[in-house]
């Protein structure tokens, strides 16, 4: 009979078996994540600049490139109304969105700055309705941010936006808390989307 010693392995063997699948497992992982990213990258940048020269021709700078609905199942290949939602190999938007916002919104940026200049900025808001969250809008823009921030954008049940001057917001609505009369923001324009 064999004794003990000569069929147990070692405490630094057991460690290095257990550090040698836990890195393939790692990058297998990482691998998976960076084909999902690249996958999600080239679908949502598809027509991009259609979209964006439409939207310059109306005067904006910035366009929405892609929309996604939350959904109860959250591994959806799509949302209800049929965009993607899953990339790659189970690359779930909301995750590259929530998780790896860094990441994505890099690789989207270098999409659009191929020449090395920053002009081009994408960003990701979230959609509520009635409070509860619906969807992730993704954005990229090409304007400045101080005219960017000056209007304030406010969207209806009809999916119409109504721009506001910020600065007649902040005055008018500050007057009306400190009891003197205030006054309501400058409408700018009205628009669908």
């Amino acid at each position: 009979m064999d004794s003990p010693s000569e069929n147990q392995i070692s405490f630094e063997e057991l460690t290095k078996i257990t550090t040698q699948v836990r890195d393939e497992k790692k990058n297998k992982n990482v691998e998976r994540i960076r084909k999902g990213l690249e996958d999600a990258v080239n679908h949502i940048t598809s027509d991009a600049f259609k979209k964006m020269e439409l939207s310059a021709s109306k005067g904006y700078d910035r366009t929405l490139l892609y929309t996604a609905e939350w959904t109860k199942n959250k591994d959806a290949l799509t949302d209800d109304k049929g965009t993607k939602k899953m990339f790659g190999d189970n690359v779930r938007l909301f995750d590259l969105i929530d998780k790896g916002h860094v990441e994505f919104k890099t690789e989207l940026n270098n999409f659009f700055n191929k020449d090395g200049n920053s002009k081009y900025n994408c960003f990701f808001k979230k959609k509520y309705n009635e409070g509860n969250f619906q969807a992730y809008n993704i954005f990229v823009s090409w304007g400045d941010n101080t005219v960017r921030n000056h209007y304030k954008k406010e969207y209806n049940s009809n999916n119409e936006v109504t721009f506001y001057d910020n600065n007649n917001i902040s005055r008018g609505f500050n007057k009306m808390k400190s009891g003197g009369k205030g006054f309501a923001p400058v409408k700018i324009s009205k628009q669908s989307i």
